[in-house]
Order: structure tokens, then C-alpha cells, then sequence
């Protein structure tokens, strides 16, 4: 599967980087892999991951102990992927469309 990001999620990513690089510095690195872990995971199998139950067509996939959410939409050859924290204060979800190699 194809995977598309939107740009304002690619803006989203760099700002969790950056914002763990300053404030956790010891767990960026692991918080990176885990993403890129359930991406590629993802991509394998974009069925996999529950249905969100308040957006119609949209997947949510909690990366794991880390306080943010994937989303993303199934589509004929790709999927979308966005992301989303779930405590205040800390880079947000957005949503264009780009892909990415």
C-alpha cells in the first residue's frame, strides 16, 4: 500500500520531534521508531487497526504508551496519515494531503 502523508501531518511529526527533543530528550529516539514501526505496519496491513468511532472512514492507531493517535483513511491505492496527541498543549492534528517517498 502506498502511503500518503498530509502535509500538515509531515508538520505535525517534526513538531513532536522536536518538541521531545527539548522537553525528553531520552525517549525521542524510541518514540520515533515506534511510529515508524506502525507505519510501515500499516502499509502492510491498513485494515488492522480499529475504525475510529467519531470520523466515518477513518482508522486510529494509539503509538502504543506515548500520548499520541495515527489516523488515517484507506483509500483505493494509499492511505492518508495524519497524527494526533491526546493531552493539551502538545503539537496537534492537521490535514492536507502529501505524499511522501
Amino acid at each position: 500500500m502506498k502511503v500518503v502523508y498530509a502535509d500538515e501531518a509531515l508538520g505535525d511529526l517534526d513538531e513532536v520531534a522536536e518538541w521531545l527533543a527539548t522537553h525528553y530528550p531520552g525517549i525521542a529516539p524510541a518514540v520515533e521508531r515506534r511510529i515508524r514501526t506502525l507505519v510501515a505496519h500499516v502499509g502492510r496491513w491498513p485494515e488492522s487497526a480499529r475504525r475510529s468511532t467519531k470520523r466515518a472512514g477513518v482508522r486510529v492507531l494509539p503509538v502504543g504508551r506515548y500520548p499520541y493517535k495515527i489516523f488515517y483513511r484507506v483509500t483505493e491505492s494509499a492511505w492518508r496519515y495524519c497524527t494526533s496527541t491526546m493531552l493539551p498543549g502538545r503539537p496537534g492534528m492537521r490535514s492536507r494531503e502529501r505524499q511522501r517517498a
